[in-house]
């Protein structure tokens, strides 16, 4: 039978529907003031709140407290996430209160059911006032553990996002589920981000579902745990809520300044020799490019880091690119060949996932070997970023289906228990093991999954491997924004798309108007990177629609002072750069599903075409009044000036961007060095339409 423990929330509990029913519930709380909060205790379990700060308050409740605590890898040290704050203590006959400056939790003494409240008494978050916490104990892996659920109830007027990126193309939550479980184009990071300006990160690993399916009932089910535990963290504003969660679970780095322009990259090139005829063709017309990526099957055997004939001295065309300035990114993956060198030395440590082609990356005398015998000798060879492509992780490939670790052991503990950890772990050795073999190098990686903390990682998530349709692109812009409101703010797509809508899409016009728009949208995207599945996927073999590319590709380099000035916002104030509109006008409903358009910083409103054949866009029915509905066709009217921060002057001109002219003025983004303000002269807000051939252009160089 499960073990049921109830916990009500303000107002008081419905009468039970039927005469003689009560819906069953452990005995009274006994709750007592800690030094660090409260502890309640209601039959066998017991609940402590812990305060952390005077926003954030950690609950964790057990059936079982003596059982050990799990690792939480993703959590910074305890002095860190968690060093605590003043707080007061009341008890009466029906409720126990715990407040700090920012919050107040108060613990029904009948059912043991937690409130929590601003100080000024607005109601935050109830769990529900049915069946909220249940431990259901289940064997899983040979292993004895609870499936645990709470449910809460969230208030009519809220809006819940976060959650990750998945591919659904909802952007607001409310009324749907969600399952936790890393998988290609399916990233699992479970923290919760309400408008009402509080945040839930639900501290686990294990395979979750989110459930909001009746509205008022908000259930999170983990398939294995010995507690109940989650972090509330208050702001109210968003970018305050982020401010927390990142204090709690690392900040994130600069990345190197190369990384925040134009990648070019396809599946696949097949030798550096290609790669550097394609980056000298890129500098001989003058179209900005930073970045070469050499994606998978360079490899003789796949795990080890030794090429294969069409790659002879890899040493010296590396630095023949860096002559050029072109940085070159090489695939790097964690599913490894039997043959391999490496495998061979993980399998002979039992240092492999059970079952799985894949390096037990929770392991740390693992992660060691991996990075001695794969990425620390590329590193060595001049390589300047890795892409740690199948990072969920997958077991071989080609892998469609659900989180492979729920089924396995680790090292750290029951997979089952750390389903979603692999890619924190994974990014996490990795860069752990970069600085301290180059510590004069800045990190940067490319990963297509992600965790808790990750962010503390110098790595960007892509979307991973989406169709090249409308629905895809479409799909790419809410999931895109609800990864940024999961804490995590480096993000890209491939533009294009991965998969081709048929076999030869470069010939299609329709196809190019895609990547011509996919491409417009990508250059407001935090990382801006072009990749696909396609013989050919440079700007010229676009030839319908090159001229724009090129277009769009400079003013993404004219940018290069505001980009990189909100990059070091990032690093020094917790800022994410690419913001859904709830970001900043969260109190304002109109703004709440509004999943197709984003700030990309303080000044500029994007506003991507997601349709075919569209040469603008109408505002939508319904979107918010001032600023923020400075949409397509209502800029047509009058140019507009885009007021922008950069820390050198730059080149300026006119462009088809979609801009917003802010009645206050743009917050300042902090740089590294002096800042001086410009406004940069903007052409009519009207969507360029497509060419029906390729014209001339001039390529003027901006290097």
């Amino acid at each position: 039978m499960p073990i049921l423990f109830l916990f009500s929330v303000s107002p008081p509990m419905a009468k039970a529907q039927m005469p003689g029913q009560k819906a069953p519930g452990p005995p009274p709380a006994q709750v007592e003031q800690t030094s660090h909060g409260l502890r309640a205790t209601a039959g066998r379990e017991v609940l402590e709140v812990t305060v952390c700060t005077d926003s954030v308050l950690h609950v964790v409740a057990t059936p079982e407290p003596s059982a050990p605590a799990a690792p939480r890898p993703w959590m910074l040290d305890a002095r860190q996430s968690c060093p605590g704050a003043p707080f007061t203590f009341t008890q009466d006959a029906n409720e126990a209160s715990m407040k700090t400056a920012q919050l107040e939790v108060i613990v029904h003494l009948e059912r043991g059911n937690l409130s929590f409240r601003t100080a000024g008494g607005d109601s935050l978050l109830n769990e529900g006032n049915s069946i909220p916490r249940t431990y259901e104990p289940v064997e899983l892996n040979g292993d004895r553990t609870y499936r645990v659920t709470d449910r809460f109830s969230p208030s009519i007027t809220e809006a819940l996002y976060g959650l990750g990126q998945h591919q659904s193309g909802m952007f607001n939550y409310r009324g749907a589920t969600v399952e936790l479980g890393q998988n290609n184009t399916d990233v699992a990071i479970p923290l919760l981000i309400s408008s009402k300006g509080y945040g839930l990160m639900w501290n686990t690993a294990a395979l979750t579902y989110f459930d909001n399916r009746f509205p008022l009932d908000m259930k999170l089910t983990s398939i294995a745990g010995k507690s109940i535990d989650y972090y509330l963290l208050y702001g109210p504003e968003i970018d305050a809520v982020l401010h927390e969660y990142r204090t709690m679970t690392g900040h994130t780095p600069l990345l190197p300044k190369w990384a925040y322009g134009f990648f070019q990259s396809k599946d696949r090139y097949v030798s550096l020799d290609e790669i550097r005829e394609i980056a000298k063709r890129y500098r001989q017309e003058h179209i900005p490019l930073d970045a070469m990526v050499q994606d998978w099957f360079w490899w003789k055997t796949e795990g080890d880091p030794v090429f294969n004939s069409n790659y002879r001295d890899v040493a010296q065309d590396l630095e023949a690119l860096h002559k050029e300035n072109v940085h070159a990114m090489i695939s790097v993956w964690g599913l490894l060949d039997p043959n391999s060198e490496t495998y061979k030395v993980l399998d002979a440590k039992h240092e492999l996932v059970s079952g799985a082609h894949v390096y037990d990356a929770t392991n740390p005398e693992a992660r060691d070997v991996y990075w001695e015998h794969l990425p620390g000798k590329l590193l060595a060879q001049g390589w300047d970023a890795f892409w740690l492509d199948s990072a969920e992780p997958e077991e071989y490939w080609p892998h469609m289906g659900d989180a492979i670790l729920s089924s396995r052991q680790l090292t750290i503990g029951n997979g089952a228990e750390f389903t979603n950890v692999f890619p924190l772990v994974h990014t996490l050795g990795v860069q752990d093991h970069w600085k301290a073999q180059n510590p004069g190098k800045r990190v940067f990686l490319l990963t297509r999954s992600a965790f808790l903390g990750q962010q503390r990682v110098g790595a960007t998530v892509w979307s991973g491997d989406v169709y090249g349709t409308y629905w895809g692109l479409s799909h790419q812009v809410p999931g895109g924004l609800n990864f940024a409101l999961s804490g995590y703010p480096y993000w890209t797509t491939d533009i294009g798309g991965y998969w081709p809508p048929h076999d030869d899409p470069l010939a299609d016009p329709a196809f190019q108007e895609l990547y011509a728009r996919w491409f417009e949208y990508g250059t407001f995207c935090p990382i801006f990177r072009t990749h696909g599945h396609r013989p050919h996927n440079e700007l010229w073999s676009f030839d319908r629609v090159e001229p724009i590319l090129v277009n769009y590709d400079r003013l993404r380099y004219r940018l290069m002072p505001y980009i990189y000035s909100l990059a070091w916002k990032v690093t020094s104030e917790d800022y994410t750069i690419q913001r859904p509109l709830v970001m900043d006008w969260r109190t304002d409903p109109k703004t709440w599903n509004l999943g197709d358009q984003f700030m990309f910083g303080p000044a500029i409103l994007v506003n991507p075409v997601l349709k075919a054949d569209a040469t603008n866009r109408q505002p939508r029915r319904g979107t918010t009044s001032g600023p923020a509905n400075r949409s397509l066709a209502a800029m047509k009217s009058k140019p507009m000036r885009l007021s922008i921060v950069c820390r050198s002057s730059y080149a300026q001109g006119p462009s088809s961007l979609w801009a917003r002219k802010s009645n206050t003025p743009p917050r300042t983004p902090r740089g590294p060095s002096s800042s001086a303000s410009i406004a940069a002269p903007m052409a009519n807000s009207t969507s360029m339409k497509m060419p029906a051939t390729a014209t001339s252009t001039k390529r003027a160089s901006i290097r």
